[in-house]
């Protein structure tokens, strides 16, 4: 008998259980007032669904994802807002002490799995980030002796996902090259092209909220095409779209409150279509076969090596001056580990070494949620992921949004 050649799942098909995710999710994410959870389920979807997809498919969702993965760097750096040096020194020493100790351990334990010295340091950097913009309404919600220490927890959880952006931001390169004069080079190319975006941010910023101010429906279209117009340039130049988006959004969350909107205007087409695809999309990258593999258990060992670490840190070394589970609010990384992922995927890494980082990341990201605040449901609007609460003076972190964040 001929073998049965039609794909389980079409094309359409494909996109229909991506439409129903993005209608359903975010009710059921609602209704358990987690949601943080949003990314966690798409990828999880994209893990089930990827063992039906034909080479095609998926790379035709893999494709579309891509514009999401741009977005989702212009938005972590839209949530990223630092304040003067002297009040980041508290957070920059706990951090410094935080990354030194499992940054050696993770580096080890990729090492050991296989991976090289530069997917090593790549993964390592993701791992022992924080996703600010998974846990920010949690940190809202969150407990503190007072005011300060509150504080420089968020402070806490920015330099730590900064520290390993900068370090993601060349992350191609360092694939490549390894550390040396093509790494060096690289940097230096970043360093002007943030000097560039830094020159015309404000004047960007001020003409698209111009632009939006007079436009009446798709207001979200026209900050896409912003962000995508921008990025292509980057690429024209040598760089790449995604880092090119990072410092796009990390420039306009320090210009204007115009960031306010275009984080809020964005929202349809960013973290309710592209981004959600994005994430479908890479947990369908993920080879069935490698689930149930060693490269499982070694992610669920590698998770859990990190939670016993940091709590152990957070009571002793790195202490936040709040209760003991203030160290899962540093947990969650679900986002950054993407970028890694989605690094390591250009790059043409094998797919064990994809499935750890991810799967690590998943687990950490799911294993701390739940025992994290949830969302008061009688709470005002929240900010948007990485804002900062209604403020009477500057803070860390992106502006606000005047409704609830998607994450």
């Amino acid at each position: 008998m001929a073998a049965h050649t039609f794909p389980l799942v079409s094309s359409i098909e494909a996109f229909i259980i991506i439409i129903l995710l993005l209608l359903a999710v975010p009710d059921i994410c609602a209704r358990l007032k987690r949601p943080a959870l949003l990314y966690t389920i798409y990828l999880i979807v994209g893990l089930a669904i990827g063992p039906f997809l034909t080479k095609d498919i998926n790379a035709l969702i893999y494709q579309v994802g891509r514009f999401g993965f741009i977005l989702v760097l212009f938005e972590i750096g839209l949530e990223i807002d630092l304040p003067p040096v002297k009040r980041l020194i508290r957070p920059a020493k706990l951090s410094m002490k935080w990354i030194a100790i499992q940054f050696p351990i993770v580096l080890g334990m990729a090492r050991w799995i296989g991976l090289s010295w530069s997917e090593a340091v790549l993964a390592s950097a993701a791992l022992n980030a924080c996703s600010v913009s998974m846990t920010f309404l949690a940190w809202q919600h969150f407990p503190a002796p007072n005011q300060e220490r509150k504080m420089d927890l968020l402070l806490w959880m920015v330099t730590v996902e900064i520290v390993a952006i900068v370090i993601l931001t060349a992350g191609y390169t360092l694939l490549s090259y390894g550390i040396g004069i093509r790494f060096f080079m690289h940097l230096a190319e970043i360093a002007i092209l943030v000097i560039v975006i830094s020159l015309f941010a404000d004047r960007l910023t001020s003409f698209l909220g111009k632009r939006l101010i007079s436009t009446v429906h798709l207001k979200g279209h026209y900050i896409a095409l912003f962000i995508f117009l921008i990025s292509a340039l980057g690429a024209r130049i040598g760089l790449s779209e995604s880092k090119t988006a990072f410092f796009l959004g990390l420039f306009i969350s320090r210009s204007t409150h115009e960031g306010i909107a275009l984080s809020h205007h964005l929202r349809p087409i960013g973290q309710n279509l592209l981004i959600p695809i994005f994430f479908v999309s890479l947990g369908a990258s993920v080879p069935a076969a490698l689930l149930t593999s060693s490269i499982g258990i070694y992610a669920i060992a590698t998770a859990a090596v990190l939670f016993l670490l940091r709590d152990i840190l957070h009571r002793t070394i790195a202490r936040s001056g709040c209760e003991r589970r203030t160290f899962l609010i540093l947990c969650p990384n679900l986002t950054v580990v993407a970028l890694a992922a989605q690094t390591m995927i250009e790059y043409g890494s094998k797919p064990d070494y994809i499935t750890w980082i991810i799967l690590t990341g998943l687990i950490m990201s799911i294993g701390a949620l739940p025992f994290l605040p949830a969302r008061k449901s009688d709470a005002s609007p929240a900010p948007a992921p990485g804002a900062t609460a209604e403020k009477p003076a500057p803070a860390p972190a992106a502006r606000a949004a005047t409704e609830p964040p998607a994450i």
